[in-house]
């Protein structure tokens, strides 16, 4: 039989506790301030955002604070790494943030809410990582009624599961999810044998093929795309605050840029973030762009949300009747784009969306 919908109703329920949460966003709000450096000015000065994972691709907000972006714009900015989508979607609903870089699967399962998030930008259109194979694991025919670990249901490493699955051409009846929880759990499992396959890392390849695990599906080059990290916000606070959500998302626009343009400088200061040598951090970017992964423009890739939908819909039927695409709310990035803001940092067109 396959996984129960418990995980994702667990997810669901935190939502409903966040919601009948005080919120109590950062920061006082006052009238908006004057221009700075060609923006408007925002209702209020300080924010708090929130990072669900330590890769390269979640660290776009993050990057913005060390770059001293945020306080070119008149923001004081504190960041905060939650290391999950459940709780930095519970912190994005409380109140607790006013931004954060999460994953789009939890903006369409907040769009069944009254409180529903959305995304104003994304880092990735593409799954970043790889389907690695247990030892002696190298077919479909191999994979087909066993195990396959995720962090947890709703969260990017169920998409790509689900989608990796798909690559291989098996249907969603055919394996079994399984939550293991991190890349390091779901890793010692593979290597126990008592998973068959999981996403991870592609740095991992040479490590993992000393114990006999090898990849299966490279899902950065799949032909599939799927929004995957994103710049997320709540609907409400682009209502109340939507100087402050343009300046969030020129920010991180901004930040994104020197992941090219500088890209030395940014592996020294997500070392110093992730805790790991210059080299090491040096080594994950250049990874990270070789791959063409990174989204210079922000803009989703807007039919995609419904294949998130259908990974989601797969293990709780009620998804099937959210329009996912409301989880995406690109006026923010247009408006940037008129004022002339993407040409000035020299940001390539894209068919995104």
């Amino acid at each position: 039989m396959r996984t129960t919908t418990f995980g994702l109703r667990a997810m669901a329920g935190t939502v409903v506790v966040a919601l009948v949460a005080t919120a109590c966003a950062s920061g006082t709000q006052s009238p908006p301030g004057p221009p700075r450096n060609g923006l408007p000015g925002p209702e209020k000065t300080s924010i708090t955002i929130g990072i669900s994972s330590d890769d390269p691709h979640q660290f776009a907000l993050q990057l913005a604070i060390d770059e001293g972006i945020f306080e070119k714009y008149g923001i004081k900015a504190t960041g905060k790494l939650l290391n999950g989508v459940q709780p930095t979607t519970q912190a994005m609903l409380s109140g607790q943030l006013d931004a954060a870089t999460n994953n789009a699967t939890a903006s369409i399962i907040s769009l069944g809410t009254s409180r529903p998030l959305v995304d104003i930008g994304v880092t990735i259109n593409r799954l970043p990582d790889v389907i690695y194979g247990g030892k002696g694991m190298t077919t479909a025919d191999q994979l087909r009624g066993k195990k396959i670990a995720i962090s947890q249901l709703g969260g990017q490493s169920n998409t790509e599961a689900f989608l990796g699955m798909r690559q291989l051409g098996l249907e969603a009846d055919e394996f079994h999810i399984t939550q293991i929880g991190s890349q390091g759990a779901r890793i010692s499992a593979l290597q126990a044998g008592t998973v068959s396959a999981t996403p991870a890392d592609p740095g991992l390849k040479a490590k993992l093929a000393k114990s006999g695990i090898s990849p299966l599906v490279d899902l950065r080059t799949a032909d599939v795309q799927v929004p995957g990290s994103n710049i997320q916000v709540r609907r409400d606070f682009t209502e109340k605050y939507p100087n402050l959500t343009l300046i969030i998302m020129a920010a991180v626009i901004e930040a994104v840029q020197t992941e090219f343009t500088d890209t030395k400088a940014v592996a020294h200061h997500y070392a110093d973030w992730a805790g790991i040598s210059d080299e090491e951090s040096m080594d994950l970017w250049q990874d990270y762009l070789d791959a063409k992964l990174p989204q210079r423009d922000m803009r989703a890739y807007v039919p995609g949300y419904n294949l998130a939908k259908e990974v989601l819909a797969d293990f709780d039927p009620a998804i099937t009747y959210v329009d996912a695409t409301q989880a995406y709310d690109g006026r923010f990035i247009d408006k940037l784009d008129q004022m002339g803001f993407l040409q000035k940092l020299g940001v390539p067109a894209t068919d995104a969306s």
